[in-house]
């Protein structure tokens, strides 16, 4: 009689973790997965790169018949903090994810590469888009040579972070001078009607506020995160013009990349029930990590009629997009394991929860597609790593990146 019951409570138990199980992962996946499929394919073609009589860089799509293409992928990943050997694994993966989607250009949204004061790994990163003639932006992060500022406090770390990454052929991030940081430039995708299809506006969004760049905008100075400052507003507002007189007098549409979240992330987030607000997919795991100052920057974006949306990384684990007064808001998929702070490695519960069940869905690892549509408009497509096969046969090498082995720690 006693057997019968254990059987049953022990079967019973089975059963309510095995739905509880299902449940959980279906709950994690409408969180953290909830996006609109959208078609991803693009017409295939050669990019060739011109520049403008400003020195604008300048990206057209020619098909293999000879016509130049309306359509555009833009792949975006971020937080990839190459340091160690690691990275071979991390650019193993984006090289399948590129493979895989055929992107026309890539954006690196900051914190690529960290804690060195040498520039093999920098120099890594070209020879990986080099070998693949793929051309490729990349913006800075809070922390970009911060290991290089550690070692050499008397010099420009930022600069030496810009300087190493940037000025191979396929690269096409500039630094034009938008009065504050480095690498703020502007790429231009031109359709078969030699008009301005899309227009990508890179920022640098520094590190920390400081006690001048709070008394710049007239507010006390708090510790955290910088903020865009309001010379580079005036930057982006001028260069929209610029852009405008290339495209004949047509608004471009465009799209944004920088690394730290604007305020206005934070104010979306927190009001999703407002009808403003608009949630496309995805979640908050952290707490956003923005400055808690509004520049300007936002509302410069509503005022030019431009820019579609604003992507950045910053914070590792959040995979939200919103659309707030109808600009998208969005952080882009990351690479996030040659480091500590990922979200495999933060998270124990999780951790133990994926020992169990590999198909459990926590991680918010991958890229982030925008594609650009024959009218300009761009469409928003996340692309995670567990269920776009590019980490299949990788097994050993996840167990280092998610639990750690000893000795596979960077030097």
């Amino acid at each position: 009689m006693w057997a019968v019951i254990a059987v049953l409570v022990v079967a019973s138990v089975v059963l309510a973790f095995f739905i509880a199980e299902r449940l959980f992962r279906r709950y994690m996946l409408n969180r953290s997965f909830g996006a609109k499929e959208v078609d991803t394919t693009t017409s295939e073609g050669t990019m060739e790169l011109t520049y403008e009589e400003d020195g604008t860089p300048c990206l057209r799509k020619r098909r293999p018949d000879g016509t130049l293409s309306d359509d555009f992928k833009v792949l975006s990943t971020t937080d990839t903090h190459l340091r160690s050997e690691l990275s071979d694994f991390t650019l193993e993966v984006l090289g399948k994810f590129l493979d895989k989607e055929k992107p026309d250009i890539v954006v690196l949204v900051g914190d690529n590469v960290v804690d060195r004061t040498d520039t093999v790994i920098h120099e890594k990163v070209k020879k990986f888009f080099e070998d693949r003639g793929q051309y490729w932006a990349f913006v800075l992060g809070n922390h970009d040579g911060e290991g290089y500022q550690a070692a050499y406090p008397d010099k420009d770390s930022r600069k030496w972070a810009y300087q190493s990454l940037a000025g191979s052929p396929h690269c096409l991030t500039r630094n034009e001078d938008a009065g504050y940081g480095y690498g703020n430039s502007v790429v231009l995708l031109k359709n078969s009607r030699d008009k301005i299809a899309q227009a990508i506006f890179l920022l640098d969004s520094d590190r920390h506020m400081t006690e001048e760049s709070c008394r710049e905008i007239g507010q006390p100075y708090k510790k955290g995160c910088a903020f865009l400052r309001p010379c580079q507003v005036e930057w982006y507002q001028k260069r929209v013009a610029d852009i405008t007189r290339i495209n004949g007098g047509e608004i471009p549409k465009s799209l944004m990349y920088f690394h730290i979240p604007l305020h206005e992330f934070d104010v979306a987030y927190s009001n999703l029930k407002n009808p403003r607000v608009k949630r496309l997919y995805g979640d908050a795991w952290e707490k956003i990590d923005c400055s808690c100052y509004s520049t300007g920057m936002f509302e410069a974006i509503k005022e030019e009629k431009s820019t579609q949306a604003v992507i950045c990384g910053h914070d590792h684990i959040n995979c939200f997009c919103l659309e707030y007064d109808g600009i998208v808001l969005m952080y882009s998929l990351g690479l996030q394991w040659d480091m500590s702070y990922n979200r495999r490695k933060n998270n124990k519960f999780m951790a133990a929860w994926y020992r169990l069940d590999k198909k459990a869905c926590f991680y918010v690892e991958g890229v982030t597609l925008a594609m650009i549509r024959e009218n300009g408009k761009a469409e928003f497509m996340p692309k995670y790593a567990q269920f776009e096969g590019v980490l299949e046969g990788k097994a050993k090498e996840l167990e280092i990146v998610s639990f750690g082995i000893k000795g596979t720690e960077p030097r």
